[in-house]
Order: C-alpha cells, then structure tokens, then sequence
C-alpha cells in the first residue's frame, strides 16, 4: 500500500433504527514508517533472534510432580502445562533455525532470492517477514501440498 493511500473501512452499526446496517467511511493511512522500524534486514532478524533467545532463557519445564491417590486432575493439568511448554520451546527453537537462515543467505549474497525458484522476493514481503526465504507465489504452491 502506498503512504498516503485511502482505505474505505466498512464496519456494522447497531444504533436504534441503523441495526444491521453498513455504512463505509474513509480514512487516509499515512507512511508506516515509525522511528524505531529497522530498515536493514539484518537489524531486524538480530533483533526478532534477539527476543526469541531470550524468551527461550525464560522457559522452565518442570517435570511433574509425584502422583498420589486422588490428584489425577492435577497430574494432568501438570503434564499439559508440560507438553505446552515442549511445544513452545520447540517452535521457537524452529523460528530461530529459520532465522539463522536467513542471516546465512545475508552472508551468502542470496537474500531475498526464493530459495525455490530463484526469483526476487517482494520487497513488502521481506519487510513484513524479513527471514522470508520463499516468493509468495513458491509458498502458497508449498502450502497447497
């Protein structure tokens, strides 16, 4: 989108005698540039690496505690607590694999280059996921499989 484009924002209304009825308003969206946005894609994937690192510090798994007679719900909820925070723990662990890539292809010379077809990778597309390694038309083929 353009800086200084106009949207039309349809919303609902419930006020008496407008229920159900839509009306469309516009407003302009300015640059969404802000002051601390980093340009420099490295910026950006050291500091997502950055925060993913130290939310990962911040993890404790416990293992669950001894069951004894009638604590069965306890010992549950322990167990999905723990299984939530293996599965946490792993995707995290993923988003950094996917960023350590993306810095790899920023040595490499290869960054914004679809690592399946080779093709330039928008530049909206590497600004909103800057460790983007795939054309938005090569994921959404890998997303229909």
């Amino acid at each position: 989108m353009q800086p200084g484009a106009e949207v039309v924002v349809t919303s609902e209304t419930s006020a008496p005698g407008l229920v159900g009825s839509r009306h469309a308003r516009r407003r302009s969206i300015g640059p969404m540039d802000s002051p601390d946005a980093p340009v420099d894609p490295r910026a950006a994937l050291l500091r997502d690496r950055a925060g993913l690192l130290a939310g990962l510090e911040d993890m404790a798994i416990r293992a669950p505690e001894p069951m004894t007679y009638g604590s069965q719900a306890a010992a549950a909820s322990q167990v999905f607590e723990q299984q939530r925070d293996l599965a946490l723990r792993d995707h995290t662990r993923t988003a950094l694999e996917v960023i350590d890539a993306a810095l790899a292809r920023l040595d490499a010379g290869t960054y914004g280059l679809c690592t399946t077809c080779g093709r330039p990778i928008g530049a909206e597309r590497l600004e909103a996921l800057p460790a983007a390694a795939q054309c938005i038309d090569c994921q959404r083929t890998q997303g229909r499989r």
